[in-house]
């Protein structure tokens, strides 16, 4: 991370990580992770929290996923965004995934966006 993003970073309050819900992801995720804690060194206020993405709703898979994403020592989101198609659809919508009819997509951002606001007011 160089130039604009690092200075980004050194004025930023909190990284949302997205993670994939897939084990090359969460293998993929020591880098970017290693790269925050580098940023901390700087900027101490710097938190993270990892979210996980485009979960399949039956898959036995998230619980190992959370458990080896738990043991980077970040904070990872209660809430998940499962893999939905309104995602893709949602760049068309005037108000992005608030404007689908899908209720369980904005009751999953709605989510995210009240743990953001949670941990925000915790580390300030």
């Amino acid at each position: 991370v160089k130039g604009e993003t690092e200075d980004l970073l050194k004025n930023t309050d909190l990284v949302l990580v997205p993670c994939k819900a897939s084990m090359f992801d969460v293998n993929a995720l020591n880098h970017t992770l290693d790269t925050i804690e580098d940023l901390q060194e700087g900027n101490p206020g710097l938190h993270s929290a990892i979210v996980i993405t485009q979960g399949y709703h039956s898959s036995g898979i998230l619980d190992d996923l959370r458990t080896s994403i738990n043991g980077f020592g970040h904070s990872v989101l209660a809430t998940e965004m499962k893999y939905r198609v309104d995602y893709s659809h949602s760049l068309t919508y005037e108000k992005g995934i608030l404007d689908s009819k899908n209720r369980k997509a904005q009751e999953e951002i709605k989510g995210i966006a009240i743990e953001i606001e949670n941990l925000l007011r915790n580390v300030r």
